[in-house]
């Protein structure tokens, strides 16, 4: 895989991240990360440069990230033009923010291509993801909610001191919708998903009306958010929103516990990851996906006051920082105004990760390993899969019953916002 890089752009790498210093390049290698898989729109790998900085000799490491290697996810991602958006947003976003030294929210960019991204390596200050399965704590879900609060406030600094005018009018090319989309396959085959579930496996389908009311109104009712998606009221301040929050695009820092290994229920710090669905919508919808995404119902529903004036707290904290005032940019009660409105938005992208997310251990590796059962997984059918992971492993079924069981009650709802659309 060294051939994905060359020499010259090793030493734009090393210019990016060791600024005015001298240097020169001894040696470079490029190595696939290995262990489980890390997402699932693209190659990993590590890429260390061993240099001589200012007179020194040095080695420095960094993340690679790459389109898929297998041609039918490589030209899945590029139909849907999304590690351009990515490696845009990195370049031309990100790496515009004011750089907060005592906190490491998210990873710095040294290079960007439309094929290939060079990040700092988070790992080497011990970052690392959830293991698998781990169960997040309030801990860690305020710990994103702290991340998102600082990107967001980063965002409006941008706008309101350095551009001068929103950043969708400025990257009007970036803030382009992949997900929620009439023609994303991978989006609507986990819509047929969610009905299959809730028709079939829900306290819905021990009921003869509610199954009725699924055969008659599903489709119709869950059709309204691709128009609900594109018609925010106006009434609501909007930002560059991460939308993408699930285990494997949130690093933590870990403290040890006393047999000094990681102690993965008290988190330290955390690092957002992965931008490739980002948009522009109400920071309520980061919010929303935050704690929909993170916690089962009763945990969410325990902590949400709490959480929410914690998020409320953190931006506060970051505009100031930014030297802007909250109240200038968003009240409470319109992020708890636009947390209810996106809720359901929120509800049915937490049904569709699920279904990629909290699959058994080792089952989303086979379908990657070959193409045809990947293409028929991600976009055709996997309704009739996911029953089969219901009926055979219990954390899998803990997830998905809930939250397509919650899902449900918002559609049936009367007081919905989709109502409205």
């Amino acid at each position: 895989m060294a051939n994905i890089l060359n020499d010259s752009e090793i030493l734009k790498i090393l210019q990016n991240s060791e600024g005015s210093k001298a240097f020169s390049v001894v040696n470079w290698t490029l190595t696939e990360k290995g262990g489980a898989l890390l997402g699932f729109l693209g190659g990993y790998f590590s890429l260390k440069i061993e240099a001589v900085i200012d007179g020194q000799p040095a080695t420095k490491i960094y993340f690679v990230k790459t389109l898929p290697a297998s041609a039918q996810q490589s030209e899945f991602m590029d139909g849907m033009n999304l590690f351009q958006k990515e490696a845009d947003i990195y370049s031309k976003i990100l790496a515009s923010m004011p750089n907060h030294k005592t906190s490491k929210w998210t990873p710095k960019p040294y290079y960007c291509r439309k094929d290939i991204l060079v990040l700092e390596d988070l790992t080497l200050e011990n970052f690392q993801l959830m293991p698998p399965r781990q169960q997040f704590t309030k801990s860690h879900v305020q710990l994103v909610l702290k991340c998102l609060a600082t990107l967001h406030a980063n965002s409006f600094y941008l706008e309101k001191s350095v551009l001068k005018k929103p950043l969708n009018e400025v990257h009007e090319d970036i803030f382009f919708e992949v997900s929620i989309t009439e023609t994303n396959e991978w989006f609507t085959c986990g819509v047929r998903a969610i009905k299959t579930i809730a028709m079939s496996r829900t306290r819905f389908s021990k009921d003869p009306q509610h199954v009725k009311w699924l055969e008659d109104n599903f489709d119709n009712v869950i059709s309204k958010i691709y128009a609900m998606k594109d018609n925010c009221p106006e009434r609501f301040t909007k930002i560059f929103c991460h939308r993408d929050i699930w285990r494997n695009n949130l690093m933590f820092k870990f403290g040890k516990n006393e047999k000094n290994e990681d102690d993965f229920r008290n988190p330290l710090e955390c690092a957002l990851i992965d931008y490739q669905i980002a948009t522009y919508q109400p920071p309520g919808v980061d919010v929303a996906m935050t704690l929909l995404m993170l916690q089962q119902r009763k945990e969410r529903e325990m902590d949400f006051d709490e959480n929410l004036k914690y998020y409320f707290e953190q931006l506060t904290d970051s505009l100031k920082v930014l030297g802007l005032d909250v109240a200038d940019i968003l009240s409470f009660s319109e992020l708890l105004e636009t947390f209810e409105h996106f809720k359901v938005i929120a509800a049915t992208l937490k049904c569709i990760f699920l279904q990629m997310t909290h699959l058994p251990e080792g089952e989303i590796e086979k379908f990657h390993s070959n193409d045809d059962d990947y293409r028929q997984f991600i976009l055709i059918d996997r309704g009739d899969t996911l029953v089969k992971y219901i009926d055979t492993d219990d954390f899998f079924k803990s997830w998905m019953v809930e939250a397509v069981e919650e899902l449900i009650e918002l559609l049936m709802s009367d007081k919905n916002d989709l109502n409205n659309v």
